[in-house]
């Protein structure tokens, strides 16, 4: 499936992809919204038949699909297909974001960083005779590079520069050649007490091994008894610039000095009580470019003083029972390209003089971010959505337009008191119950939800029309007025009020007042009454 890699912080592009979708995916209800309304709009307008499932406006995607099964129909039509799709997409877009959108290393070419130690090898130059040894930064820079290639799967050989980079992977772009071993004769057995010294002068006279030749044991146990050995020598041993007369120049430019080869044996026994059983190889350089190195390398006293770095190679630690590495002859072509690469070096050495590097890059695994194809699908999904909704949306809005000619005046009362959505019926509920048809959705908080009287349902009514349960207990709808009054010696009233509307006098009597009536001149006792309303200020209350 196809991906897209990205030069980018995972954590930066995670962000970006959320902030799209929550930006877009908001946007797709708001237009959609609009389209539910204009939709209905548009079918008022031509006289055409609506159904009240078409006027829910846009819900989420939960909330549409529970209106589709609630009334067993889609709600605004096919956009409630819609509806419940984009809720889809928000939730599987934040998912594969979430766990699709990561860091991964891919194989390119990185710039060589110049930052820290690093070698180049150079131009065909005349130097010699030279003798190298595997130690010092140099060699830790090789030893480490070649390390790193082969754990990132890259090739091994003579690398035409290197460096501590832990992401280098070389490739074909990277290596100048390489030291290549196969296998030779068939392996040869001795007792396990014959000295290394015999052995190898067995391997000179049976044609397996040059002399003189160089050889290590791993680790003497006792008197010709040691645990491994190997051996290896050149076809070409140490020169000077007086060999057979020849100058330099002459030196250098040799073929027969330039192309030797290595005969090497491999000790395959594990113990010391063992068997010597010694396996041979021939190893043969393939790098014209760097064929100028090994002519001028001192082959004899080279490979001697790599023997150490072999058995290291071949053995790894010296450990009583471990064999040697399955991959001999690649162990054997690895120690061999790392002493052409430190005779090689320029100025024989880490950066002295900085050489020029033609060129500044080197295979690697570069961490990108990487979007894979889910991710692209929800991306291109999400956005042909959204671009659809927004056509239809504009598709809606020229039709509209095109009828405004015909009657505008029924357009603008349509376009203005088509119900769309929960404030849009809100509204229109409002509309229904009270004394005019223009209502502010800010005017909503003066009306309220009330049982009708006859219990047969709730009623929206004005808030300053709202009766409790304990006022109906003393009141009653059709009631104007109240009147009430008491007797005195002189017959006059002691309270009366005034017929007043009966939403005023609601609003000051909420419950009966149990109260004793006194009069503030002397009279004959009276007993005690329930008052209503106010007290008449010839009175007071005990």
């Amino acid at each position: 499936m196809a991906r897209i890699l990205l030069d980018l912080a995972s954590p930066h592009v995670r962000l970006a992809l959320r902030i799209y979708f929550n930006v877009i995916l908001p946007l797709l209800g708001l237009i959609g919204d609009q389209c539910c309304k204009k939709r209905s709009q548009l079918r008022l307008l031509r006289k055409r038949p609506l159904e009240i499932t078409h006027m829910t406006g846009w819900l989420r995607g939960t909330s549409a699909a529970c209106a589709m099964y609630s009334m067993r129909r889609s709600p605004a039509g096919w956009l409630g297909f819609v509806m419940v799709l984009a809720g889809l997409y928000w939730l599987i877009a934040d998912l594969v974001v979430s766990a699709l959108v990561v860091p991964v290393n891919v194989v390119d070419r990185c710039p060589f960083n110049t930052t820290g130690p690093y070698q180049v090898m150079p131009t065909p130059h005349v130097m010699g005779p030279l003798s190298v040894g595997p130690v010092g930064t140099l060699f830790d820079i090789i030893t480490g590079a070649q390390k790193t290639s082969k754990a990132n799967g890259g090739l091994t050989g003579i690398f035409n520069k290197s460096n501590t980079d832990p992401l280098f992977r070389a490739d074909a772009q990277d290596i100048l050649g390489q030291w290549e071993c196969r296998r030779v004769g068939k392996d040869s057995t001795y007792p396990f007490d014959t000295p290394p010294l015999s052995i190898v002068e067995d391997l000179v006279l049976r044609g397996l091994m040059y002399d003189p030749s160089s050889y290590c044991p791993t680790m003497l146990i006792g008197k010709n008894q040691y645990i491994q050995m190997l051996a290896w020598s050149s076809s070409v041993s140490d020169w000077s610039y007086e060999i057979a007369g020849k100058t330099s120049e002459e030196i250098a430019t040799d073929t027969e000095l330039h192309l030797w080869n290595v005969l090497a044996a491999v000790d395959l026994s594990t113990e010391p009580s063992d068997d010597k059983v010694m396996r041979s190889f021939n190893c043969t350089m393939n790098a014209p470019a760097v064929e100028f190195v090994l002519g001028k390398l001192q082959g004899t006293t080279t490979l001697s003083s790599f023997c150490l770095a072999l058995t290291t190679n071949v053995y790894g630690y010296f450990t009583l029972g471990i064999p040697p590495v399955p991959e001999m002859d690649a162990a054997i072509a690895s120690t061999l390209d790392t002493m052409i690469m430190m005779a090689g070096a320029y100025g024989a050495g880490v950066n002295k003089p900085p050489p020029s590097i033609p060129d500044e890059t080197q295979g690697c695994f570069a961490v990108k971010t990487e979007v894979p194809g889910p991710v692209i699908i929800v991306f291109i999904l999400v956005t042909a959505t959204a671009l659809t909704i927004c056509a239809y949306w504009l598709l809606l809005i020229i039709q509209i337009k095109a009828l405004r000619n015909q009657s505008p005046d029924e357009v603008a009362l349509v376009s203005k008191d088509t119900p769309n959505g929960l404030l849009g019926w809100m509204k229109q509920a409002v509309c229904e119950n009270g004394p005019t048809n223009t209502v502010e959705y800010r005017n909503f908080r003066n009306w309220t939800l009330a049982p009708s009287r006859e219990m047969l349902g709730l009623r929206l009514i004005r808030k300053d029309q709202f009766i409790s349960e304990k006022d109906e207990q003393y009141w009653d709808d059709e009631s104007s007025a109240l009147s009430i009054q008491t007797s005195s010696t002189d017959k006059q009233p002691l309270v009366t009020t005034q017929e007043v509307p009966a939403t005023r006098t609601r609003a000051v009597l909420r419950k009966p007042v149990q109260c004793k009536v006194t009069p503030i001149r002397s009279h004959p006792p009276q007993a005690s009454v329930t008052a209503y309303g106010p007290i008449a200020p010839s009175y007071s209350i005990t």
